[in-house]
């Protein structure tokens, strides 16, 4: 009856005087908190964590066919260095007192692809600075692709000459240089590492940019260029040397016996930081060079 009903209604259904529930919601709020704790560290370590995959050798592909004429000359080109008749030296642009138009590709300025596409039919040599010794006197390699594709594409291909400085981030650094070529030891390893160089990528030579070097090192020096014409002599391939023009240890006469080409840098009459001028006038080139080349 009515009175019963009242009875059942008046006894509390949620109440929990022993605080068991309590305790028991607490450690399960508790236990969900933490795992969400563990969750937002898990997905942060993800986000920061990010793997950087290696970049794809992606290439430009040609907007046009190439002429006939330069397809014929690239696959000249392959086949006879495929047969091991890459350029032959000193006929590579001409007997040895030809005149030869040299290009010097600066391969960190980002207008030298554009400018050897326009001028790479006027070269008989370009001449990249693709190889470098650090300031530990180890040899650094480095690849430019627009430099391949302009060679590709070149109707007349001009001898490739690569230029072999002591440069790091735009800082001539000569201590690890001068080390290297006081070891007889690591004179040979270098050559030995510029000829296999040149086996893999098919260059007629090298060109030594070596500056800022003591006048004391260049004896050694000049025994490193010595023993790389050496072994460059089976093969047909050159070695340069570069040489400023105003030093009185640096003398044509003493370079001339071991190297194929003398590279005068014939420049720095005026310089940036001093006294305005020209940086080779017509008088002071025409002069500084009789100077060096007499005798």
């Amino acid at each position: 009856g009515p009175t019963s009903r009242k009875r059942r209604l008046s006894k509390p259904i949620f109440l929990d005087r022993s605080g068991r529930r309590k305790r028991m919601l607490r450690r399960f709020g508790l236990a969900l908190l933490a795992s969400l704790l563990v969750a937002c560290i898990a997905f942060a370590t993800t986000v920061l964590s990010v793997p950087v995959p290696t970049s794809l050798p992606i290439a430009y592909e040609r907007e046009a066919p190439l002429p006939l004429k330069a397809q014929i000359s690239g696959i000249t080109h392959r086949v006879g260095h495929l047969l091991g008749l890459g350029p032959k030296g000193l006929h590579a642009g001409g007997e040895p007192h030809a005149n030869l138009t040299v290009g010097f590709y600066p391969s960190w300025a980002d207008d030298s692809a554009a400018s050897l596409a326009r001028n790479i039919g006027r070269l008989d040599w370009v001449a990249p600075t693709l190889l470098s010794l650090d300031s530990h006197g180890q040899l650094a390699v480095s690849s430019d692709p627009r430099l391949d594709r302009a060679l590709a594409a070149a109707p007349r291909r001009p001898l490739l000459m690569p230029v072999l400085q002591n440069a790091n981030e735009g800082q001539w650094t000569s201590a690890g240089t001068v080390a290297l070529l006081a070891d007889p030891a690591r004179r040979a390893g270098l050559v030995t590492s510029l000829r296999r160089y040149l086996d893999r990528t098919g260059g007629g030579g090298i060109v030594f940019d070596l500056e800022n070097l003591p006048p004391e090192s260049l004896p050694n020096f000049r025994k490193l260029l010595a023993a790389t014409r050496a072994a460059f002599a089976p093969q047909h391939r050159l070695v340069a040397v570069t040489m400023p023009i105003d030093s009185r240890d640096w003398k044509p006469r003493d370079f001339a016996p071991v190297a194929d080409r003398l590279i005068l840098m014939a420049y720095d009459e005026h310089w940036q930081g001093g006294q305005a001028g020209p940086i080779a006038s017509s008088g002071w080139f025409a002069d500084r060079v009789a100077r060096a080349v007499s005798g």
